[in-house]
């Protein structure tokens, strides 16, 4: 007498089927939230990709302007620019020259614009 196998009754069949479609359901909503990360890496990388351009242009400007303030300090030594301020530094002894108070300033106000509440925590002094 051949006994018929209880995994291939149509019962088990159906839960089996109701196991496999839970489990299918399962997959597709860790593939949605694969595909809502991918979106947002994407997005977070063509962010930075746009953050690395500013800071590059930033960084060549800065180097630009230095080359210019150092080509008129070298054809005018003496300029009242240069000239102590009378303010001290904080990181070292002397004090500020005239220019370097007109950096701080200018810097200062460009960082309060962006937000920055304290530019001058992060302004080397």
């Amino acid at each position: 007498m051949v006994r018929a196998d209880p995994d291939f009754t149509f019962g088990a069949l159906m839960g089996k089927n109701r196991q496999l479609a839970q489990a299918n359901g399962c997959i597709d909503e860790l593939v949605d939230g694969v595909n809502q990360r991918n979106a947002r890496i994407a997005q977070l990388e063509a962010q930075l990709a746009e953050m690395q351009a500013l800071l590059v242009k930033s960084e060549s400007n800065a180097k630009a302007c230095a080359a210019q303030a150092k080509a008129l300090l070298d054809e005018n030594p003496n300029t009242e620019l240069m000239a102590d301020s009378g303010v001290p530094y904080k990181s070292k002894p002397g004090n500020k020259t005239k220019l370097r108070r007109i950096y701080e300033e200018a810097f200062d106000a460009a960082a309060r614009e962006r937000g920055v509440a304290q530019p001058e925590l992060i302004r080397v002094d």
